[in-house]
């Protein structure tokens, strides 16, 4: 039997028989779980902490016993490993601050410490939320100065081609007048006198209507910009 059960002593590796805190653990934890016959002899009122082991070395022979033992181990383990990362903290705090501290308790009718982690815990989860809300509210910031910048250069790029296509009509108007001029030699001033102003209107019409087509982009600068159409009108009837 001695030697079928040195496979399982493992499962007693981690108990300290010098530990009477770890033995009142135990003890705890099987009476708990209603398994406190596995501490056979062994009383916890003014027992020798090294006599723990033995009793529970002799139930190792039962699996169930086992498996209560491996479940007991487990606990312990997360037991001790809680304690590590969750030590307590002992700092003073200024009367004011106990003061309201102890009316927390009382209205929820519980501990200061546990009032006091509450208090922690909701305001960490406040700070985050806004935290949160803080990062989407850049973000829409920064897409928003995106799609400005993105725009900008749109209208950058529609004015550039209208500055190109009225320098392109300028010159098609300076060409043909010089082909004009160059056909029938210059006008004199009382010859233009001489034009109806009905003629002209008419060919200025044609004419504005013919800038006004090919400078159609135009119309995506908004209401702020004079259209051609306009431009010429007002010189018209000046």
């Amino acid at each position: 039997m001695k030697s079928a059960l040195a496979r399982y002593e493992s499962l007693l590796s981690w108990i300290d028989p010098r530990s009477q805190d770890q033995a009142s653990w135990i003890s705890n934890y099987l009476h708990r779980k209603g398994h406190g016959s596995l501490l056979g002899s062994y009383s916890l009122l003014g027992s020798d902490p090294e006599k723990l082991v033995p009793e529970l070395h002799a139930q190792l022979h039962d699996p169930a016993s086992r498996e209560i033992i491996r479940a007991m181990r487990g606990a312990w383990y997360v037991k001790k490993h809680r304690e590590s990362n969750d030590r307590p903290v002992n700092f003073q705090l200024p009367g004011k601050i106990a003061e309201e501290l102890n009316k927390i308790a009382k209205d929820r009718e519980i501990s200061r410490t546990q009032a006091l982690k509450q208090v922690v815990t909701d305001t960490a989860r406040e700070t985050r939320k806004d935290r949160s809300k803080t990062l989407r509210t850049v973000k829409k910031l920064r897409e928003n100065l995106k799609n400005l910048r993105q725009k900008k250069l749109e209208s950058e790029g529609i004015r550039n081609r209208i500055i190109n296509d009225l320098s392109e009509l300028l010159i098609q108007e300076v060409i043909s007048n010089c082909r004009f001029k160059a056909t029938i030699g210059p006008i004199k001033d009382d010859e233009l006198n001489e034009a109806t102003e009905e003629s002209t209107q008419g060919l200025l019409t044609e004419r504005i209507s013919i800038i006004d087509k090919e400078l159609s982009r135009m119309r995506l600068l908004g209401s702020g910009v004079t259209s051609i159409r306009e431009h010429l009108t007002q010189l018209v009837t000046k």
